[in-house]
């Protein structure tokens, strides 16, 4: 399409900072909460969502999570969509941590 510029992609990180004796219940975030952010993501434009974990805790972090979103249309259909309280009335289910966001900005963009 020579002369219009693609739609870019929105990558949102989402960490959860704390430290080992901080309650985050990985098997529940990767089996129940993930799964459950797909659902509600994949119609409104949510591309892929992973989590990732460190081996160490050295970094404060005690885990992450990486959404791709097709596009600023897509992220805002996800936070303004009436099913994305659903995402954050969860949360106590596995942890008592509070989530950070983060916009990571595309090579391209």
């Amino acid at each position: 399409m020579k002369g219009r510029r693609a739609k870019a992609m929105k990558t949102l990180l989402v960490t959860y900072k704390g430290n080992a004796s901080d309650r985050f219940d990985r098997d529940y975030y990767v089996n129940k909460h993930l799964p459950l952010a797909r659902e509600i993501g994949g119609p409104l434009g949510m591309l892929s969502i992973e989590a990732f974990f460190p081996s160490g805790n050295t970094s404060g972090i005690v885990a992450s999570c990486m959404i791709v979103l097709r596009d600023k249309e897509a992220e805002h259909a996800l936070f303004s969509s009436p099913r994305f309280e659903e995402l954050v009335k969860d949360l106590p289910n596995f942890s008592s941590l509070t989530p950070e966001q983060s916009f990571v900005p595309h090579l391209t963009d």
